[in-house]
């Protein structure tokens, strides 16, 4: 992979993560959001998500604004160490997921757990480029 096309992989990924985490972040989206999911779990076979109390909301928003403000940060500082240490993040979270999916059974998290596996494995690539070149990147 040349240097150029990892930089257009690492914005790819931060448009993904940016229009996933938003919802959470905006205060009045992230209950509809949420419920969204919940639906598309049931049709995935799994259970319809109950409400959140105020607390877990409030954690829900903060994840959704640290994980913003993480995609537009990374956007504005793209490099091949932060595609690489980003990607073994990617791997972290979808272990996460994987352990919260054995746990409750929900289909939609081995939806998000394999875009997570992906696109980890896609920015782990950053590896293999030459050293030499990623100063360009």
């Amino acid at each position: 992979m040349t240097p150029e096309r990892y930089v257009t992989v690492q914005r790819a990924v931060c448009v993904y993560d940016f229009l996933a985490l938003l919802p959470f972040a905006l205060p009045f989206v992230k209950v509809q959001h949420l419920a969204t999911m919940g639906q598309v779990n049931t049709l995935l076979g799994g259970d319809f998500w109950p409400v959140f109390d105020p607390i877990q909301l409030m954690m829900v928003q903060l994840l959704g604004v640290i994980g913003t403000g993480w995609t537009v940060w990374r956007w504005r500082n793209v490099s091949r160490e932060l595609g690489v240490f980003e990607g073994g993040l990617r791997f972290f979270v979808a272990s996460t997921l994987l352990w919260a999916f054995v746990q409750t059974g929900q289909p939609l998290l081995l939806v998000f757990a394999g875009i997570d596996v992906v696109s980890g494995a896609v920015l782990m690539t950053g590896l293999r480029l030459r050293k030499t070149t990623a100063a360009t990147v």
